[in-house]
């Protein structure tokens, strides 16, 4: 397949997932959600007034409803809410091309991973993970809402697809870190799991990159810099008041352990990933973080899910690629899970970047069947056809 032919189908991906996210956007979601609009409000200030709405010229950290909020989503919201004003579609547009632009960061990431040796296998690999995102329930419900969470999936694809570049090609390398410690200021989660992927990355690459010694030295010194402000931040008390409200607590019934472990193994639950999702989920009271009745996942995904990881296991002492995989779908249960908001349990929020591990897993599954059914229609397709010709 030529690669104008490929370039082509992530493009007609991208529209199509741009559209399913774009569509009716001013008025589904109904409503406006107060962290939307206090996204809104701070950009609409900055853009007016060169300060937000407390007064503060150009903040790092942005301060409302008696917490910090990051500074991604409202500094991209800039732009929408100039052109198209302080509403709904204005303030949400920034979270949608975001949502859409993920398609793209999805496949050309699949791309670098390589994780079967035909060449065409990965190009359709591609496309499909790059469809699942596009269709992802999941994705899209927060793709709708003027949320820092959707910026999470796309940044750390972004880096991660940065990162496989730069082991080709050196002068990327420090991109891929720079990208890397942006993320971190695109949502809560991230604070810990972008640097616990990066320490992995950095253990199972270390031989790569020690061999790029000035370029890897550079993108490290690059993402400490990043992680000052945050680390400032944490020092000072005021960042991490969102974290004091939301961190479980320990009581008399059950220890925090216990709580966060049962929490983090119902990400896995078919219940939350393909029957119910987290609105049904006990002592849940939110609605707005999915469809009732409706899981993460579409059900037939479930069988792709289980075979992908089957696969991916199978593979995990020859292939890295598979290696980095595995960890973000082991740490992308984190954020939901140390959090005790809306009951505890299984999040969809603040899990989002689950959306990207599982339906590239979901993805390999399918490739493997398509290949299997292909072998079948190859080798045994042409023997029944004789088989039924001589029985006539």
């Amino acid at each position: 397949m030529s690669t104008k032919k490929v370039f082509i189908i992530f493009i007609v991906i991208f529209l199509l997932g741009f559209f399913v996210r774009l569509y009716n956007l001013g008025s589904n979601p109904a409503g406006f959600f107060a962290d939307e609009a206090a996204t809104g409000l701070h950009a609409y200030s900055l853009l007016t007034t060169g300060r937000d709405y407390n007064g503060v010229p150009f903040p790092f950290f942005f301060e409302s409803f008696g917490f910090y909020r990051n500074p991604l989503s409202v500094y991209f919201a800039i732009p929408s809410v100039a052109i198209f004003g302080l509403n709904e579609f204005g303030v949400r547009l920034t979270t949608a091309i975001f949502g859409a632009a993920t398609t793209i960061t999805t496949a050309l990431l699949v791309l670098k991973l390589k994780i079967f040796s035909i060449r065409n296998y990965n190009l359709i690999f591609a496309a499909i993970a790059s469809l699942f995102i596009a269709f992802s329930p999941w994705h899209i419900h927060f793709s709708r809402f003027a949320s820092e969470n959707i910026l999470f999936p796309f940044f750390l694809t972004l880096s991660l697809l940065l990162f496989y570049l730069g082991l080709q090609n050196k002068k990327f390398l420090p991109i891929s870190f720079l990208s890397f410690g942006i993320s971190i200021y695109s949502y809560f989660p991230a604070w810990l799991t972008i640097p616990l992927l990066v320490i992995f990355i950095v253990g199972v690459y270390f031989k790569e990159l020690i061999r790029v010694k000035k370029e890897f030295i550079m993108g490290v010194v690059l993402f400490m810099l990043l992680l000052f402000p945050l680390l400032i931040g944490i020092f000072n008390g005021p960042v991490l008041s969102r974290w004091n409200m939301v961190k479980t607590k320990t009581d008399s019934a059950e220890p925090t352990v216990i709580k966060t472990s049962k929490a983090y193994i119902a990400h896995f639950s078919p219940d939350f990933l393909f029957l119910k999702g987290d609105i049904d989920y006990p002592g849940h009271f939110i609605t707005r973080y999915g469809s009732r009745g409706a899981g993460q996942m579409y059900l037939y995904q479930l069988p792709l899910l289980v075979i992908g990881i089957i696969y991916l296991l199978m593979k995990l002492r020859i292939s890295k690629e598979v290696l980095i995989l595995i960890i973000i779908l082991l740490v992308y249960p984190l954020g939901g899970s140390l959090a005790n908001s809306d009951g505890g349990g299984a999040i969809s929020w603040r899990s989002i970047i689950g959306t990207i591990p599982l339906n590239i897993t979901s993805a390999i599954g399918l490739i493997l069947i398509i290949s299997a059914f292909t072998k079948f229609l190859k080798n045994f397709f042409p023997l029944t056809i004789i088989f039924i010709a001589i029985s006539f």
